[in-house]
């Protein structure tokens, strides 16, 4: 019987040869090269792709600065870059080798033989896909076809939906460069789902975001515009403050699990967790930490014993009752906590930094007129949007600055309804993996999903960023595969 060589490929579990009735040997291998190289590509063609710039800046006075600056990115808008077309094209082709190789590796296994794993995942191996997929016992994941059938239904779905704009965007040309994109990032997003394992992909999302995360302060520390004691600072690298936060989050959410599942490194990973949080709080995003913690709640809701969970959940209503009842001053500390450092009077929490402000203009000026199927994929912002909100609210205004609404700009409700489906059932398909085989990345998969899911209420994330592109691959795995060999280590057992 031959393993398929990426069962190993991050840091995970080859499957040794066990006789019938025998548990297989999970034998835990060191990183392969080649996997860090190709994390090492993604990162420069994203690099390219993403919203990462040398000097990165926001615009805000009076109404000649504001026009001017508006009118510079709604130029970069209508342009494009040609190393971003460059960027995309290679990426098309490293998915389209990659998809190859993994294609050529399932050709070339042996079918294998029928293994007896511990617990709930006893069960034979079948071909799935292009790698072997354990098969856990029939109460452990009875409706996992099912649901990957629904989540590849509704992910066509969408895709479709993207690409269908095209017929009544408002720009056709930009509308059909934007779904282009978009088409190529989600084929590069199913090509690594089969050629990678989860144990991949979180090191993936692990390297890739403290990569950003290190050289912007490298970027800052060039422009000397690196000041983290000063007491207005927010981290500014090659991007805005809230995308760093962002990577910030998905540092801290793949470190904490990695440390679930190995003994090697934990030196290292532990550092990575003091950085990345740290970072976080000099980014001061709210949003960004904010969905961390609620993700973070679902991973140990999921952890937890049932019982050991009420008494958590009855502890922490507890403690609240008695600080307002017994210590209401508690509470504005507590808020100030909350506001990380930047002043409520100059950003008003209670409108989200002036988020709300602007999603009423969107919704009464915009969503109104075309609420069904949007303006076109990804390019409500045109030129002539930019430049309408950006005087209306007084700064330059490229995104809706929540991922919910900017997709029911771009694709209506249809679109927005879709988007929401396919996260929750990704979701739900990846918590039930994780109540099926315990596995410390299956836990990975369900709390950045849910992450997701928080941040994207007050803050759109790009398509071309590291963390988008993660959440596409874990759809993809989830609607086309099962568990694969090196995804199989459990987590330590419940606490």
């Amino acid at each position: 019987m031959s393993v398929p060589r990426w069962a190993g490929t991050a840091g995970g579990a080859e499957v040794q040869p066990a006789t019938r009735g025998s548990a297989p040997a999970l034998t835990p291998t060191a990183p392969r090269s080649r996997a860090w190289m190709m994390y090492t590509l993604l990162v420069v063609l994203f690099a390219f792709m993403g919203p990462y710039s040398l000097h990165p800046a926001a615009a805000t006075g009076d109404d000649a600065a504001i026009g001017a600056s508006s009118a510079a990115a709604a130029s970069a808008v209508a342009e494009g870059s040609f190393t971003r077309r460059i960027a995309v094209v290679l990426l098309a082709g490293v998915g389209a080798l990659m998809l190859s190789a993994a294609r050529r590796r399932r050709a070339q296994q042996a079918p294998l033989g029928t293994y007896v794993l511990p617990g709930a995942l006893a069960g034979p191996l079948p071909a799935v896909g292009p790698s072997y997929a354990v098969t856990p016992g029939p109460d452990a994941l009875a409706a996992s076809p099912r649901q990957g059938r629904r989540l590849r239904w509704l992910l066509m779905a969408y895709v479709t939906i993207a690409a269908a704009s095209l017929l009544w965007a408002d720009d056709p040309p930009l509308t059909a460069r934007r779904a282009m994109v978009f088409l190529i990032i989600a084929f590069a997003a199913y090509a690594f789902a089969h050629a990678w394992s989860l144990r991949d992909v979180l090191y993936f999302s692990l390297f890739a975001n403290a990569t950003s995360l290190i050289l912007g302060i490298g970027g800052a520390l060039a422009r000397g515009d690196f000041t983290p004691f000063a007491a207005d600072y927010r981290y500014v690298g090659f991007a805005n403050p809230n995308l760093h936060g962002i990577e910030a989050a998905c540092v801290i959410i793949a470190a904490v699990i990695a440390l679930q599942f190995t003994d090697r490194r934990r030196g290292i990973l532990i550092a990575l967790i003091v950085f990345a949080f740290g970072m976080l709080l000099l980014t001061k995003s709210r949003t960004a930490l904010a969905s961390l913690l609620l993700a973070g709640g679902l991973g140990v809701m999921l952890r937890a014993r049932r019982g050991r969970l009420a008494v958590v959940v009855m502890g922490i209503a507890a403690a609240a009752f008695a600080v307002v009842v017994f210590a209401p001053g508690i509470l504005e500390h507590v808020q100030n906590a909350a506001l990380l450092g930047r002043s409520a009077a100059a950003e008003d929490p209670a409108t989200l930094t002036g988020r709300t402000l602007l999603w009423d203009d969107l919704l009464h000026y915009f969503v109104s007129a075309r609420p069904w199927f949007g303006y076109g994929y990804n390019s409500f912002w045109s030129p002539d949007h930019i430049a309408e909100e950006s005087l209306r609210r007084g700064w330059v205004i490229l995104q809706a600055h929540s991922g919910y609404l900017e997709t029911l700009l771009n694709v209506g409700w249809v679109g927005v309804s879709l988007l929401i489906i396919v996260l929750f059932t990704g979701l739900w398909s990846a918590v039930r993996r994780y109540r099926a085989t315990h596995a410390a990345v299956a836990l990975f998969a369900a709390t950045m999903l849910a992450w997701y899911i928080c941040n994207m209420i007050a803050e759109a994330i790009p398509e071309a960023h590291f963390s988008t592109f993660v959440i596409m691959i874990l759809l993809a795995h989830f609607a086309t595969r099962a568990a694969a060999p090196d995804d199989l280590e459990t987590a330590p057992a419940h606490p």
